[in-house]
């Protein structure tokens, strides 16, 4: 090149990962106290921390101890160490409303967030106090984004724990609970994830991403849990017996005894599960935690006494679909499916929660637990790391229970899956060849996720209006379910696209192609006489 410049060359990699970083970020933690007869989460610490050009600025995050206009609850100082004498004399919010809004004064910024509705949701709730309104900014949630980035680890849920992402990622978490250790943390497992994304090819162009997180807002996120309740009248209690209880876990893999006293214990955790069960327990996920990696083949038959005893919606969600989350993926494939052969009427059968009587699932916005068990079940159907159908897919799929229910979704969702393989390997073409087996078989009516990978392929045919009918056909109306939300969200992309299309004069569409002219005096030359 003039002046000895060298040719940059083309590393894919770099240029996914510069456009998945391209927009600033805004890691956010919140801690915070919850006063005596009230639902309301109130702030006593914060800190933010910018995320520029893919580096994290730590010498620009700001942090605050704030005075929360109440007294520190006593388990609020067992989580987080702040006390009444650390906020006696500090300011309350107003002081440090203007120093947050100046901080998310970023033209493009996307706030990020761990549980991103518990951090807004404190936010948004100290700004209506004072009479101001949050500032309206796309939301990602780090708890969302290892299965929007295609990161999974046999240690993770689906919606892993902070402590437990970040220690999968090597991500150094000095003190969990504080809100400046926190952001920080959640900032490096951001990092992380986008650049796994870019190598991986999952992820490209951070607006993408952000649909793929179910392109959350500050001003339409769902409030937390804690802002809800059965009735949303009343708050949510457990029984202090029972939440003791939690404080007891089984012993670890290698500690775990065997023989009888392997199997009393076994029993009493069982019991423990299944009251939780019957309370729709919130932190049975985490408890379910503590059994990865154990005597998972002890697990099946008192999984199904215990899941015949309960009867209202909710309850079978919690039991089945939370316990299938842990204990499946420390699983071989063949001992999958036989979970799956045996739950699946179970599963399919369930009683729904509904709006006044809800799982903890639900009342925290998490995909319903039912349903992720079929996601186990298109896991134990594709062998990875190949991407390539499991020999006996053909022959399981017609077994199963209740084929007419719990079959075309599970199909549904291994057709998924092997797409999204095939493209995460970059391979269009074979991942076309599965979504058209599945449009053709229908399949695609029964996975969310699925048929907005099949409108995707209609639109590239130019048949948009087929590509709407697709996804109103899935759409769920109000669902919390993230691949739903991204349905909702594909279908307002598309109806934009057809507004658009509608209204550009048909003239005007090639303008910017004029016409080539032959030369004067040129012929065109006959193909067929190239002697002529």
């Amino acid at each position: 090149m003039d002046g000895g410049g060298a040719a940059r060359s083309y590393t894919p990699e770099l240029d996914a990962f510069g456009g998945l970083t391209r927009r600033p970020f805004l890691v956010v933690d919140t801690e915070t106290t919850l006063a005596e007869g009230s639902k309301i989460q109130r702030l006593v610490s914060y800190a933010i921390v910018p995320v520029i050009d893919g580096k994290v600025r730590r010498d620009e995050r700001i942090t605050g101890l704030v005075h929360p206009g109440v007294p520190i609850h006593e388990k609020s100082t067992d989580i987080h160490g702040i006390t009444d004498a650390h906020v006696e004399g500090l300011p309350e919010f107003d002081a440090h409303i203007l120093d947050v809004l100046a901080a998310f004064d970023r033209p493009g910024a996307i706030l990020v967030a761990h549980n991103a509705p518990f951090d807004v949701t404190v936010l948004r709730n100290e700004f209506a106090l004072l009479g101001a309104t949050f500032p309206d900014l796309p939301v990602i949630d780090t708890m969302r984004l290892p299965a929007a980035t295609g990161f999974t680890s046999t240690s993770l849920t689906t919606t892993p724990k902070l402590t437990l992402l970040a220690a999968a990622l090597g991500v150094k978490l000095a003190r969990h609970h504080n809100a400046d250790a926190d952001a920080l943390a959640a900032a490096d497992i951001l990092i992380q994830l986008l650049n796994r994304a870019a190598v991986s090819g999952t992820g490209t162009d951070i607006d993408t991403l952000l649909v793929d997180t179910g392109r959350l807002r500050t001003s339409t996120i769902k409030d937390a849990g804690h802002t809800r309740s059965r009735d949303r009248g009343q708050a949510w209690t457990m029984p202090a017996e029972h939440v003791a209880e939690h404080e007891w876990t089984l012993p670890s893999p290698r500690q775990f005894p065997r023989g009888a006293d392997g199997v009393a214990l076994w029993e009493r955790w069982w019991a423990h599960v299944t009251l939780c069960a019957e309370l729709r327990c919130p932190v049975l996920d985490d408890d379910l935690a503590t059994i990865a990696g154990h005597r998972t083949d002890m697990a099946s038959t008192p999984l199904l006494a215990n899941a015949r005893t309960l009867t209202e919606p909710g309850q079978h969600a919690t039991l089945v679909g939370a316990t299938m989350r842990v204990i499946t993926p420390a699983m071989l494939p063949r001992q999958e499916l036989n979970w799956w052969k045996a739950l699946a009427p179970l599963i399919a059968t369930a009683p729904r929660c509904t709006s006044a009587d809800a799982c903890p699932a639900c009342r925290k916005g998490d995909p319903c637990p039912l349903d992720v068990a079929h996601e186990y079940a298109a896991d134990a159907l594709l062998c990875e790391p190949t991407g390539e159908l499991c020999d006996f897919d053909r022959k399981l799929l017609p077994s199963l229970p209740d084929y007419r229910v719990s079959a075309p979704k599970v199909a549904g969702r291994l057709a998924w899956r092997m797409a999204e393989v095939w493209l995460a390997d970059r391979d269009p073409v074979k991942a076309g060849q599965v979504l058209a087996a599945a449009e053709a078989e229908g399949l695609h009516r029964f996975d969310p996720d699925l048929a907005t990978r099949v409108a995707t392929l209609l639109v590239g045919r130019g048949l948009t209006d087929q590509a709407i009918e697709v996804l109103t056909e899935v759409h769920a109306p109000g669902s919390t379910n993230p691949a739903q939300v991204g349905v909702a969200a594909a279908l307002a992309r598309l109806d934009a696209k057809k507004a658009a299309d509608a209204a550009e004069p048909a003239a005007s569409k090639h303008a910017h192609t004029p016409a080539k002219r032959r030369p004067a005096g040129r012929t065109r030359p006959n193909p067929f006489r190239p002697w002529a």
